[in-house]
């Protein structure tokens, strides 16, 4: 894996943006590689580079290498819905005991 990183950290450096990633995953065209995202099946995690998505080049350099894809990993952080939440997520908040002490 150390060679395969270092070939790539040469020629990308940390991150390479989505259609690099794509590229380097022999990825037919852009819009296949954002297709495969969307439905959750492409196959290394996807970060935000400031309003456009990337990839770690460990993440691309550890799939080549073993073939067992990331998809199951979180991509991008999910952010909190707007808003308060539900009266179910506020019973199961209390279940867990996490409550907050406002003071």
């Amino acid at each position: 894996m150390h060679a395969i990183f270092h070939a790539l950290f040469e020629k990308y450096g940390p991150t390479l943006t989505f259609e690099q990633a794509a590229t380097a995953l022999h990825y037919k065209s852009i819009k296949t590689a954002y297709t495969a995202r969307s439905r959750g099946i492409f196959p290394i995690r996807t970060i935000d580079l400031g309003g456009r998505l990337g990839c770690s080049v460990t993440d691309l350099a550890e799939y080549i290498t073993s073939g067992v894809p990331q998809r199951n990993l979180p991509s991008v952080p999910q952010s909190r819905k707007p808003g308060r939440p539900t009266k179910a997520q506020q019973i199961a908040k209390r279940r867990l005991g996490s409550h907050e002490i406002i003071g």
